[in-house]
């Protein structure tokens, strides 16, 4: 997710709250599923390899889809003529092993949104 200030706005923290669970998906998947969020350079860079070599964590991997970013708000810069500068919020969504084989052939649709404050 690519994230930014529009032009002539203030700085802002943000925090990345616990997904809610869209319409039509699967409770059970949904809880057994784990989630973690990292802030990567580039969208290019959203890979399994860029999200573990970050070191901006924005929510711990393997966190319980019930986990915010409490502790670790990220900041986007002010936008004055142009936008702010970018931040690219990379997630990463695993099912642990061994999962229920009642899971198989399920959806569950994870919907994030963040919450920001200015500065």
């Amino acid at each position: 997710m690519r994230l930014r200030t529009p032009i002539n706005s203030l700085a802002g923290d943000l925090t990345l709250n616990a997904p809610a669970m869209g319409a039509g998906g699967d409770t059970g998947l949904f809880t057994a599923l784990r989630y973690g969020a990292r802030i990567v350079g580039s969208p290019a860079a959203c890979t399994d390899a860029g999200f573990t070599a970050s070191t901006t964590t924005v929510v711990a991997p393997n966190s319980a889809m019930t986990v915010s970013s409490t502790v670790n708000n990220f900041e986007l810069l002010a936008g004055s003529a142009v936008p702010g500068a970018e931040k690219t919020v990379c997630f990463q969504l695993v099912l642990p092993s061994p999962a229920a084989d009642a899971l198989q052939g399920k959806s569950a649709q994870p919907i994030w949104n963040f919450t920001g404050e200015s500065k």
